[in-house]
């Protein structure tokens, strides 16, 4: 048996490329099913798509002095959803790598990213979890302080192609409501360091409110790293005094 697998992983690498190498080697190890390996292929293909379309506008766009790329290393976050008692009280939220561009006249830009996990807790103690691996956020910073640092402006964003056990075509996250936050700007490249949000939410229908706040994975350990450096130092100060 251990033959067949070597010489089918053999063929993989000559006649598969890419993600497609990747994902029969999970369905023979048995570690997905095949309807989801059939659903992360599609997907994966939807990616490259989208990632060739951004960039075919990138390039011409960028070369405008009009334009600014939006780039960081994802989100992290957590936030409300009231009225409580009314099912996904609160969430934390899990995005990976957000890519897009801002009109820099307007302040009119878009951020998109492949993927984020939702991590859902109700009020009678259930948990749930979803993956969205549609995740467009549209914004207008009307009001910019310190050159672009300080943000304040509407914005809305739609996450769609809902992910458990299966594909769920009707679930969707949509968001509406304003946004303020800082973010890094240096010539043409904007990176978004913390949020703050607060506005309407439909999920899948069921119509409710919502405040969260999220802050840029790198920024958000890096913080941390920070914080407990400081804190070993400190004790580390304090102890010496005692000696």
């Amino acid at each position: 048996m251990m033959g067949d697998y070597t010489e089918n992983l053999k063929k993989w690498e000559r006649g598969a490329r890419g993600g497609d190498l990747w994902l029969k080697h999970l369905k023979m190890c048995g570690i997905l099913p095949i309807r989801i390996i059939s659903i992360m292929k599609t997907v994966l293909r939807l990616w490259g798509a989208v990632g060739f379309i951004l960039l075919i506008m990138a390039v011409p766009v960028y070369a405008q002095e009009d334009f600014a790329i939006n780039f960081n290393s994802g989100y992290i976050g957590y936030g409300g959803n009231f009225p409580l008692n009314d099912n996904y009280d609160s969430e934390l939220t899990l995005t990976a790598l957000t890519i897009g561009m801002e009109h820099l006249s307007t302040n009119i830009g878009f951020e998109f990213s492949p993927y984020q996990y939702f991590g859902w807790a109700f009020a009678n103690g259930d948990k749930s979890t979803s993956h969205s691996l549609f995740n467009l956020h549209l914004y207008w910073n009307v009001i910019n302080i310190l050159d672009g640092f300080i943000f304040f402006g509407p914005f809305t964003s739609i996450n769609y192609l809902i992910v458990r056990e299966t594909v769920y075509w009707d679930k969707f996250v949509f968001t509406a409501g304003g946004h303020i936050g800082l973010k890094f700007h240096s010539g043409r490249l904007n990176y978004n360091i913390v949020s703050a949000e607060m506005g309407y939410r439909n999920i899948s229908g069921k119509s409710q409110y919502f405040l969260g706040v999220k802050a840029d994975v790198a920024s958000f350990f890096l913080a941390l790293f920070l914080t407990a450096l400081s804190a070993g130092s400190a004790e580390s100060k304090e102890s010496s005094k005692r000696k």
